[in-house]
């Protein structure tokens, strides 16, 4: 069980790193330059996807009866 947790805690820490990364950005975004907005879309895009392997080793590693 403890290297269940130890890979959210892993994934959590994934998480608070992509978000602090896309708040680097913010002061150097300009969202009207296409090309200045590519990195920030795809920081936010790491962020979704962390969030979605948070979610999943959450959900599996959840007692729920009946499932």
């Amino acid at each position: 069980m403890n290297a269940n947790i130890d890979s959210i805690k892993t994934q959590i820490a994934t998480l608070r790193e992509d978000i602090k990364d896309l708040e680097t950005q913010l002061p150097i975004w300009n969202p009207n330059n296409l090309a200045g907005s590519k990195q920030p879309r795809l920081i936010a895009d790491r962020i979704v996807q962390s969030s979605q392997r948070l979610k999943t080793l959450v959900k599996e590693n959840t007692f729920s009866p009946g499932t």
